[in-house]
């Protein structure tokens, strides 16, 4: 596959500027919706295993929103200011990234590694809302990042369980602000946190029980994650103080095994 056929881009209605979703496999990249910016650029290049993209102000953009599986190395680069809002149904993040592997099968039963994933950000990142979405995001992050290894599978015959796959290596670069209005949340429920990464590896997949010596998939490995902060990240004011009643963090971090 050349470089030009690998993301296919649709426009979205315009609001508050554009929004920019692309979906990502091994094998081409489609089906997302979003903009590739003013000038028509495509600000994103790659192949079968890489993907890198590039963000400016140019692209006029509210939110990058990146996901895929059967990559190996993904750099995203962004330099545009982002501001988002979470009246908008399915969008809680900034930046957002998810390149897990996939589940293993019952005729590949290895579970896939996630992508190591590499993210410059120089660009500032507001997230608000107006106080009635009509709807609950997972939580609302200025910068997330997934890359887990998908769970290994249960053989079609008799034999192993599958080994679960490691999660991919994250280093993060900010150095922009990162700053999360009261009113990006409206429910206790939400966490929220100004940077979220989750790097943890697959759990190992059932033995299929017959004659012989068969025996459960090993949990994959977390790998390592780098951060470099050197942004402001400010969740709420002391005017209008964030109230959440799960979870808030600047800066949440978790990489971990799983069960064999």
């Amino acid at each position: 596959l050349s470089p030009a056929s690998l993301l296919n881009l649709r426009p979205m209605p315009r609001r508050r500027g554009r929004f920019l979703r692309a979906s990502v496999s091994a094998l081409a990249i489609g089906g997302g919706m979003g903009a590739a910016g003013s000038a028509g650029a495509d600000p994103c290049t790659g192949d079968t295993t890489t993907l890198t993209c590039t963000y400016t102000d140019a692209d006029e953009l509210n939110v990058i929103d990146l996901s895929g599986t059967g990559l190996e190395t993904v750099e995203i680069t962004n330099d545009a200011t982002l501001n988002a809002s979470t009246d908008y149904q399915s969008i809680s993040s900034g930046i957002s990234a998810d390149f897990s592997g996939a589940a293993g099968s019952s005729d590949t039963p290895g579970g896939q590694a996630g992508a190591d994933v590499t993210l410059t950000n120089q660009g500032a990142i507001t997230m608000t809302g107006s106080g009635t979405p009509g709807w609950t995001p997972d939580n609302v992050t200025g910068i997330q990042i997934r890359t887990n290894g998908g769970d290994g599978a249960q053989p079609d015959s008799k034999g192993d369980g599958g080994r679960g796959g490691d999660s991919g290596q994250v280093t993060i670069t900010n150095s922009a602000a990162i700053t999360i209005d009261a009113s990006a949340v409206q429910s206790l429920s939400v966490p929220v946190y100004g940077i979220n990464v989750q790097a943890e590896a697959g759990a190992g997949g059932d033995m299929q029980s017959g004659s012989g010596d068969q025996r459960g998939g090993n949990s994959g490995d977390g790998k390592a994650v780098t951060l470099d902060n050197s942004g402001a990240i400010t969740l709420g004011s002391q005017d209008n103080p964030l109230r959440v009643g799960t979870d808030g963090r600047a800066i949440r971090i978790v990489t971990e095994g799983n069960s064999g």
